[in-house]
């Protein structure tokens, strides 16, 4: 609603990502600046192929939280995030060694359940 209480118009969904995309780089330069470690010549110093590809899954993880959540509901959503949680500390079992206790087991339990 507006101030004057009669039902506006909602901004889009981008333009709210800008707005938090704005603040997000009002914080981020200074610290950027500040580091001892930034290189003005250089700023993607150390970003190898496994950074881009980081970058690139979550991006593309957004992407379908975001249809998910259109075609879906929120519930279907959380649920999904955690089977997806408990998937990826699966995987780490034999590509890391992971080892998981009894207590992540009883919680993947009652995350699947």
């Amino acid at each position: 609603k507006t101030a004057s209480g009669q039902p506006g118009k909602q901004p889009s969904l981008w333009l709210r990502n800008i707005q938090l995309a704005f603040f997000s780089i009002l914080i981020a330069i200074p610290a950027c600046i500040a580091s001892t470690s930034f290189d003005a010549n250089d700023p993607l110093r150390g970003f190898d192929i496994k950074v881009w590809a980081l970058g690139v899954n979550n991006a593309l993880g957004g992407l379908i939280v975001a249809l998910v959540v259109k075609h879906a509901d929120n519930i279907m959503k959380c649920f999904s995030n955690a089977t997806s949680t408990v998937l990826a500390t699966v995987i780490c079992i034999p590509l890391f060694g992971f080892e998981p206790t009894p207590l992540f087991v009883l919680g993947a339990f009652i995350v699947l359940a």
